[in-house]
């Protein structure tokens, strides 16, 4: 069983209508003759089918999508503004009780971000973005020791520090 999205998800219509088009453009490239297309095509439409999506929808969709597109598929300008600006910083965290109380969130993040103006090398990066996570386990079998701490990539270390400079 394919694990598409199931058309009784709460998403909304637009995003299950954005993700089968996603799917044909992504065969299109991929086919590279018109017969894979429609066989890939037509396997969409039944795996779709017992996903529980109504016949009407998956026409109106699958109408919006044509194998004479592939050509402009190819050489289609991305618009993906963010990509010009760089890949922002992601910083994984852990969250506690705390976290929320100190509204960590909202104190972390302008201070990563001067830290980073700063730095002459990192200074093109857009604003950061924190990864809450759940703490670890007691139990946990991984632990981390201080020579790990020298592999972490250096957006640990600016963690690090910002949390250095919160809490003196």
């Amino acid at each position: 069983m394919y694990q598409y999205l199931p058309h009784s998800s709460w998403h909304p219509q637009h995003q299950k209508k954005a993700f089968i088009i996603g799917e044909l453009r992504r065969y299109i490239l991929r086919e590279s003759t018109i017969e894979g297309y429609k066989r890939i095509r037509r396997l969409l439409f039944e795996r779709l089918r017992a996903r529980g999506y109504p016949d009407k929808f998956l026409r109106l969709c699958f109408n919006q999508i044509t194998y004479s597109m592939r050509s402009s598929l190819f050489h289609a300008p991305s618009n993906r503004s963010a990509m010009d600006k760089g890949n922002p910083l992601v910083l994984k965290q852990y969250f506690y009780k705390y976290t929320k109380i100190l509204k960590l969130g909202k104190t972390l993040i302008p201070c990563i971000h001067e830290l980073l103006k700063d730095d002459p090398e990192l200074c093109h990066l857009p604003k950061p973005m924190i990864c809450w996570r759940n703490p670890r386990n007691l139990r946990s079998k991984n632990k981390v020791s201080p020579k790990s701490l020298k592999n972490t990539p250096w957006s640990y270390h600016i963690l690090g520090r910002a949390k250095f400079l919160l809490f003196l």
